[in-house]
């Protein structure tokens, strides 16, 4: 669990260092998760035989809010790092000492508020956290799944472009490759998932087809020959069948992607709802960024200290 808090949102297992923040995780799980469900909380032991929390922050015995009559006393003799004790947050909120190698099928990541852990290096190309990312050709790309904002169920393709540019200038998905098509395609939330919006625009000047970014479409995987002349509301979908369709004008898609190239820098994306904000994907409660990880089907997460 704390793997995945790193790797896909540069966060951390909660550190519940104070009676609010312990009240506000279990709201968060209350009313995001399950209420019946454990959370792994952050707790861990250090090699020195000291208490700590994952993020960094310094264990107080006073925080402690064991379950009643558990009877584990926080101190050097129960902390081994060898010793295989984790923490989880209770369906009651207290803590819960259970062996690390229990497993569970959802996990709460936390990360401060205005804490950036983004970091830029001069030789790497990176993708934010929770994108997907791939080379092609000399070229790496990111790709991101996004599903329309509540009450809204479904997204057209002036909505969904808007919304890829709104992040910092991205766009609708350019697989100008066979690869970049199959990516597009592994993307899908299943294998009958909804067609995908596809950032072809028409040039209004030579009333050609083109892609988001200006160049030709050269590589194609057009379901039938496009007309002549194009118009403004020639728009084109990917399907489940790995091939171009053209679109009514007011078609919606239940999803959609948007792509942008790796960078040697992240900018910090705007801000979306439900996120207010926190990173993208994460919600705001109590100075913290909480987001919510599901374990893959048939799977459950363990704690990796």
């Amino acid at each position: 669990a704390e793997d995945v808090c790193q790797t896909e949102y540069e966060a951390h297992l909660p550190s519940v260092s104070t009676a609010k923040i312990n009240e506000a995780l279990v709201a968060v799980r209350d009313n995001y998760i399950d209420s019946a469900f454990h959370i792994w909380i952050g707790l861990n032991c250090s090699a020195e035989g000291e208490w700590y929390w994952l993020d960094g922050t310094p264990y107080d015995e006073s925080q402690s809010n064991q379950v009643p009559g558990q009877g584990i006393v926080l101190d050097k003799t129960y902390c081994n790092s060898a010793g295989n004790i984790a923490f989880v947050l209770d369906k009651d909120g207290y803590w819960q000492a259970i062996n690390d190698w229990e497993e569970y099928p959802s996990a709460i990541c936390t990360i401060r508020y205005g804490v950036s852990l983004r970091f830029s290096w001069t030789s790497k190309l990176l993708c934010p956290a929770g994108y997907v990312r791939f080379d092609d050709d000399g070229e790496t790309w990111c790709f991101v799944w996004n599903v329309p904002l509540l009450p809204a169920n479904s997204v057209g393709f002036e909505d969904a472009l808007s919304a890829c540019e709104h992040r910092q200038g991205e766009t609708l998905p350019i697989p100008q490759s066979a690869e970049l098509s199959d990516v597009l395609q592994e993307l899908r939330l299943s294998p009958a998932g909804d067609s995908i919006w596809l950032g072809i625009v028409c040039n209004m000047g030579t009333l050609q087809l083109e892609w988001e970014d200006g160049t030709p479409v050269s590589f194609n995987k057009f379901e039938e020959e496009p007309p002549e002349n194009c118009t403004d509301v020639s728009h084109y979908a990917q399907t489940r069948f790995e091939t171009w369709q053209l679109q009514d004008s007011d078609k919606e898609l239940s999803t959609y992607v948007c792509v942008r190239r790796a960078s040697t820098t992240l900018p910090p994306l705007p801000t979306l709802q439900p996120s207010l904000n926190c990173n993208y994907d994460m919600h705001f409660m109590n100075g913290w960024c909480y987001a919510f990880a599901k374990a893959p089907a048939g799977s459950n997460f363990q704690v990796i200290t």
